[in-house]
């Protein structure tokens, strides 16, 4: 699998590399706007970002439904159970909050003008109140057929665990759920097949309408991402560790190096997973009645990186598209990312199709987010490493709190 997603990788870049150039031909005038050919590759870009719509529904109700049922029981979210979510949940939120507020401030330095380019800009945003009032009023199949997110998002909370508490984990039912599941994700795995494509066809229409102009922009969203990344690393927990813990940020990361490499060239959470519960417990001296359960759930659920990329993502194309977020809207985002990150994680190359679940959800429009696959899969590198590494500082905290673990005998 991490061959194949290397593979993919190149191919995603080349249709990226390839599209920009054929697109700047066209903008020179070198190839004519007007050809055949020219208008089946822009209408090729309108066709993948249509499927991205009818996949990211589905995917993420049934990624939502079969994430909770798998708790098997509600005793798992007892104290420890609770100590765990309630951290994860926090990180993840520092991570899209942070990202919020950095990429609104630095802003103005990578302005992308998209505004003109097949996408409208006449949205406007529901009150609290109408929010709230969709919210229970609105019929559960309508929303799945409407694609209204936050509806679909509470439903699945719902049946997941409903189902949880009626099903045993091995039940029949159970079972057919994680087959549904298992569909979905290889649905996504063969979208992703044609993505170079898509990413072609998007990236030509772009460069074709703005020339070189969309390079700078471009390198700086995933500069930017890269940062926050580093903030989160760096800042965020080495904050978290000497203020619940009390262990140098130091030290933990020289017990932890192994696992932030092997995170980085599988790029997997699930991948590193063995090294991750290895090195907790033979390296930090953590017991394993904590580690098993944290690390595990924090690799299906704990996704900082892609909750950093949904901040960045957000307010850099709302602004490409000339359109003003609102305080509702960016309350809306944080709830939605957190949600999103906790519903798709573990599932591959799902973070694209999530996104333009939030997007749907405050009305921004989801035509500019292929721009930014390509580029963002290079930050997918130090993001598994982030995500792995957050794991690991909730661990820590969680063990500490439940006299589980002695930090003053952690193996030299």
């Amino acid at each position: 699998m991490n061959h194949i997603s290397n593979k993919l990788t190149l191919q995603i870049t080349f249709g990226l590399f390839l599209g920009a150039l054929f697109g700047y031909l066209v903008q020179s005038n070198l190839i004519p706007k007007n050809d055949t050919l020219i208008q089946w590759i822009f209408f090729g870009g309108d066709i993948f970002v249509q499927v991205l719509k009818i996949i990211a529904i589905p995917l993420v109700f049934i990624s939502i439904v079969v994430g909770i049922s798998n708790l098997g029981s509600i005793k798992l979210l007892g104290r420890v159970g609770s100590k765990t979510l309630l951290l994860f949940i926090s990180t993840t939120f520092i991570a899209v909050g942070s990202s919020l507020l950095f990429t609104s401030l630095l802003n103005p330095r990578f302005e992308l003008n998209l505004a003109s380019n097949n996408a409208s800009n006449d949205f406007t945003t529901p009150s609290i109140s109408e929010t709230i009032y969709n919210v229970i009023s609105t019929n559960p199949l309508d929303a799945l057929m409407n694609g209204n997110m936050l509806q679909v998002i509470l439903l699945a909370l719902f049946l997941g665990i409903i189902f949880m508490l009626i099903t045993k984990k091995n039940s029949h039912l159970h079972q057919i759920l994680n087959k549904i599941h298992d569909l979905m994700i290889h649905a996504v795995i063969y979208f992703m097949y044609v993505a170079p494509l898509g990413v072609f066809c998007l990236i030509a229409r772009t460069f074709a309408t703005l020339g070189l102009s969309a390079i700078v922009p471009l390198a700086s969203y995933l500069l930017l991402i890269t940062g926050m990344i580093l903030f989160q690393a760096l800042v965020v927990y080495p904050l978290l560790l000497k203020f619940f813990v009390g262990l140098s940020p130091f030290v933990f990361y020289e017990k932890i190096k192994n696992v932030i490499l092997v995170g980085c060239s599988t790029a997997s959470s699930n991948a590193t997973l063995p090294v991750t519960l290895e090195t907790v417990q033979q390296e930090l001296g953590i017991s394993p009645s904590i580690s098993s359960f944290s690390i595990p759930l924090g690799a299906t659920i704990n996704m900082d990186a892609l909750a950093v990329s949904y901040g960045v993502a957000t307010v850099f194309l709302s602004n490409a598209y000339g359109i003003e977020l609102s305080a509702w809207q960016y309350i809306t985002i944080v709830f939605m990312t957190i949600v999103a990150s906790i519903g798709t994680a573990g599932v591959p190359n799902v973070g694209l199709l999530a996104l333009s679940m939030v997007f749907q959800q405050v009305n921004l429009p989801i035509q500019g987010i292929p721009l930014l696959m390509s580029v963002s899969r290079f930050s997918d590198t130090i993001g598994t490493a982030l995500n792995v590494t957050g794991d690991i500082v909730v661990t820590c905290i969680v063990a500490k709190s439940e006299g589980e673990w002695d930090i003053t005998k952690i193996p030299s």
